[in-house]
């Protein structure tokens, strides 16, 4: 059986200037994603997470989030299936029809606010039993809201961290600082993972980038990457 991933993305601060970025920002994050997604051979859903209300609009991210992903091509645009608002409460399903987003199935996943670790417990509780997705991966830009994530209990899956900001971090867990300059011919960032920290398969790795969507995509091609080195 194909494995599955199912990501879970912040959407302030981590991916929403897509489409307003210079020097190919953009183009980072899609190809980041794309390369994720073809490891997976196409099994991977995207759960945009966020605190932002729903029931009031003016705090909603709805409108601004179908104008990023309007910059977003096809094939990574019907790869975000849900949206998780209102500190996590509800989760709704994203439909995409051309460039047109429709949401169905807006139901309660928790009947009191919580933070995104419950966030992602809850929602996997809701669309997944533990057999079908077996990666998770967590991505945002706040040590505090986002980090977090990655103490999720989701049983026995690989759990991973695309931490998009330039903070020094604190953690137990093994963190690889992710270098976005143009590489020599030949290197792997999944080697240099493995040679430089030498991260335990059985445990959490946080990928520690550059900030917004070019560090987030950056970040999709180091953890391809490593992936990929720890198959061979």
């Amino acid at each position: 059986m194909d494995k599955k991933a199912i990501i879970f993305m912040d959407y302030n601060d981590t991916f929403d200037d897509v489409g307003y970025g210079k020097n190919g920002t953009s183009n980072v994050f899609i190809s980041g994603i794309r390369q994720f997604c073809n490891h997976f051979n196409g099994n991977v859903d995207i759960a945009v997470i966020t605190a932002a209300s729903y029931t009031i609009p003016s705090l909603s991210i709805r409108s601004d989030l179908y104008c990023t992903l309007c910059y977003v091509p096809n094939d990574i645009r019907h790869h975000f299936k849900y949206l998780i608002e209102d500190n996590c409460q509800y989760l709704t399903r994203m439909n995409f029809d051309s460039n047109y987003i429709s949401y169905t199935d807006y139901h309660s996943i928790s009947s009191t606010k919580g933070g995104k670790k419950e966030g992602v417990e809850n929602t996997l509780k809701a669309i997944d039993s533990r057999h079908k997705i077996d990666t998770c991966i967590f991505v945002g830009d706040s040590e505090n809201l986002d980090l977090p994530m990655i103490d999720a209990e989701i049983g026995d899956r690989s759990k991973y961290f695309i931490l998009a900001n330039k903070r020094v971090l604190k953690t137990q867990y093994p963190v690889y600082k992710l270098s976005p300059q143009k590489q020599a011919e030949g290197y792997s960032y999944g080697r240099d993972i493995i040679e430089s920290i030498q991260p335990p398969t059985d445990q959490p790795l946080i990928i520690k980038t550059t900030t917004k969507s070019f560090g987030v995509g950056k970040g999709f091609q180091a953890l391809t990457s490593y992936l990929k080195e720890r198959e061979l």
